[in-house]
């Protein structure tokens, strides 16, 4: 019997010695990444034009300002760039399981998210607006007017901690995708929906003559005007090194500022 005790003693102190370097190993480097030779990007293509589905002869091809961010690091790296598209509310938990290795997708800085993962240098910058039908743009007459009513926003957003803050009274509905909070303003299963207002112009533009910007309300998340940044787990300053030195040069040499102008002439 000791003998079998000793023999399962050793047993579960091999497997407690080799269960954290197979974690450390499943945890996305700088150096994993060029071994595998790509670059897995999470990303919620339903954001222009920072990143969205364009069907061009029938094939669907996600394309944006951050799309193209994203080909620069991969390029930078040296690596093919793969792009993983899904729910916004999807995106960090699919980072922390490394389902995919960064993610572009135009979010920003909130204390809940610095607990879990890193951000890089901030890469643009916006304000946030509701998006209403234009035949009921004059029921808003003061922001008092929206605890009044069915509120959207994108689940997990910064948008949506905005509505649960200012507005705690209005009925809230949150999903996963802009474009599914935009179809329901415009079947009136909601009133407004709030969203950073260059992608609110583009929704806008789709919809030509249905969907209006309250300019007269902006919304600014004090803690989250850091802006945009590309998110990765932490202790990773390999990889955040790389990152961060594509951004600044595309920030400081207005290259990101001209992808947001090109992708916006496309829509």
């Amino acid at each position: 019997m000791k003998k079998i005790m000793k023999v399962i003693t050793a047993v579960m102190l091999l497997a407690s010695l080799v269960l954290p370097l197979s974690n450390a190993k499943a945890q996305t480097t700088l150096k994993s990444i060029k071994e595998k030779g790509q670059l897995v990007v999470g990303t919620s293509a339903d954001y222009p034009p920072f990143e969205w589905i364009s069907i061009e002869d029938g094939q669907e091809e996600i394309i944006g300002a951050d799309i193209d961010l994203a080909q620069k690091i991969a390029d930078e790296i040296g690596v093919e760039l793969v792009i993983e598209n899904m729910g916004f509310d999807g995106l960090i938990p699919s980072l922390k399981t490394n389902r995919v290795d960064i993610l572009i997708a135009g979010m920003g800085y909130t204390e809940d998210r610095a607990e879990q993962v890193d951000f890089s240098t901030p890469y643009y910058e916006t304000t946030d607006y509701f998006v209403v039908r234009s035949e009921d743009a004059e029921q808003f007459q003061d922001a008092s007017t929206f605890s009044e009513k069915r509120l959207g926003a994108q689940k997990a957003s910064i948008q949506e901690g905005i509505i649960l803050s200012e507005f705690p009274d209005a009925e809230l509905t949150s999903l996963g995708k802009n474009n599914d909070l935009i179809q329901s303003l415009l079947t009136n299963r909601l009133d407004a929906v709030l969203l950073d207002e260059v992608a609110a112009a583009q929704f806008i533009k789709q919809n030509d003559g249905k969907l209006v910007l309250l300019e007269e309300f902006p919304f600014i998340d004090e803690e989250a005007q850091t802006g945009q940044s590309v998110i990765l787990n932490k202790d990773n300053e390999d990889l955040l090194e790389v990152i961060n030195g594509v951004v600044e040069e595309m920030v400081e040499n207005g290259e990101y500022d001209e992808l947001i102008e090109k992708y916006i002439e496309l829509i």
